[in-house]
């Protein structure tokens, strides 16, 4: 009995450690300074790492950062520093995401990331694995600026691109959507290349390919593009 007692509050003082860590590294990310929020940054990265339950929950808790408003700097410190800031945020959860990183030793299984209506600059999940994913909004789809690579990535759950906008070359070669991919309304500055879709009821990989364009529409820096539809698929 008594042993029993001791393991529930061992249990008890770890998820209260485990609570203040959260608490004071979440109070970091909001900082006004850019060097406290880097710390916040890693804290929530190492904190993650040894405690796999509160690894969707760290990963949200950055995502949700990322979701929020933000304008490219001009010659500005205090925004350029914010722009390493968020950079960082979007390496810390895709760094998690290839299981070939570091021996798989990082990888972080069944990540479920939603980035909709994001500012997003020099995204990569090559090579990644995750399960829901959303970049889309009613409003306004993630941006995605500079090129964007999604290159032998596979998505195990539900991919939403809806409103998106790549501002340079999206690269989807040899990615894998094993759900449902919706590229309603995608608006592409310059070319968005291969996508695949593996379905369910069938072991070889699909193309997909986007049809129905949209006029081109104004889009940044004076950039226009074209919007797409819908997506559909052809067997092989």
């Amino acid at each position: 009995m008594r042993e029993k007692a001791n393991e529930d509050l061992r249990f008890d003082a770890a998820e209260r450690r485990i609570t203040e860590l959260y608490l004071k590294a979440v109070e970091h990310l909001g900082s006004e300074k850019a060097p406290v929020r880097l710390a916040g940054l890693y804290a929530l990265d190492r904190l993650a790492q040894d405690n796999p339950p509160q690894r969707q929950t760290i990963v949200n808790v950055i995502s949700a950062y990322l979701r929020m408003p933000y304008q490219l700097p001009a010659d500005n410190g205090e925004q350029l520093q914010e722009r390493e800031v968020r950079i960082t945020a979007q390496r810390i959860i895709t760094g998690h995401l290839n299981p070939d990183n570091e021996d798989g030793s990082r990888f972080w299984e069944h990540i479920r990331l939603d980035l909709s209506g994001a500012l997003l600059i020099d995204f990569s999940l090559q090579s990644c694995e995750l399960g829901d994913s959303r970049f889309d909004r009613f409003d306004r789809g993630t941006h995605f600026l500079r090129d964007t690579k999604f290159t032998k990535s596979s998505f195990a759950g539900t991919a939403l691109f809806g409103q998106a906008v790549f501002a340079r070359d999206a690269d989807f070669d040899r990615s894998t959507f094993l759900e449902d991919v919706w590229l309603g309304r995608v608006v592409q500055w310059r070319r968005v290349q291969q996508l695949h879709r593996l379905p369910r009821r069938h072991p070889r990989r699909c193309p997909v390919r986007a049809v129905g364009t949209q006029p081109p529409r104004p889009g940044p820096a004076g950039l226009s593009g074209h919007a797409v539809d819908r997506v559909v698929s052809r067997r092989p």
